[in-house]
């Protein structure tokens, strides 16, 4: 073997060397987007916890009475310091929506007290940045998962030990009550 043979497989070894590098390099950077998108979600999901506690403090016991969401709400609020699974914090946020669209839809006078407008407008958009999040959370969980199934990435275990980002599924609809607000 002469000199340019050498030449040309240390060039094709540093260009798969790169194309490794920079395959791992964009399996981190969406492992962070996915985590990132994470810690946004809870950020969210706690700023619309709080818009509903600010619509529980204007309410009156006799419309907290007919539904759940105050129960739920409290489950919802304590379960930032509980140790629950994942599965169950998804199931408590379904359920505090499912609980907020009953309120809205049986007190449809609701809307008629001027000084719950700017509540309602919060909360409006509160629920709206959840499902942003959680949209968002779902597709850097997508492409991260489809860089991962990459045979290379398999291969040559470019993801490392980084777990897989799970999926979030969750009731998140806006109550169809709000979305005019």
């Amino acid at each position: 073997m002469n000199w340019t043979t050498w030449l040309s497989i240390f060039f094709v070894l540093v260009l798969i060397g790169w194309y490794l590098s920079n395959l791992a390099g964009r399996l981190d950077r969406l492992h962070l987007k996915a985590e990132a998108a994470r810690l946004s979600l809870d950020t969210q999901l706690a700023h619309r916890t709080s818009a509903i506690g600010r619509l529980i403090e204007n309410l009156s016991k006799e419309q907290l009475a007919q539904n759940n969401l105050e129960q739920t709400w409290r489950k919802a609020f304590s379960s930032e310091s509980a140790e629950i699974t994942p599965l169950d914090q998804w199931q408590l946020e379904g359920d505090l929506t499912k609980s907020l669209i009953k309120l809205f839809q049986q007190q449809s006078d609701l809307f008629s007290r001027i000084e719950l407008a700017q509540v309602f407008t919060d909360l409006a958009a509160a629920c709206r940045r959840v499902q942003y999040a959680r949209a968002f959370h779902n597709d850097a969980q997508k492409a991260a998962l489809a860089v991962r199934q990459r045979w290379v990435v398999r291969w040559f275990r470019l993801a490392g030990r980084a777990k897989l980002p799970q999926p979030i599924e969750f009731d998140d609809q806006i109550p169809p009550a709000l979305t005019n607000s």
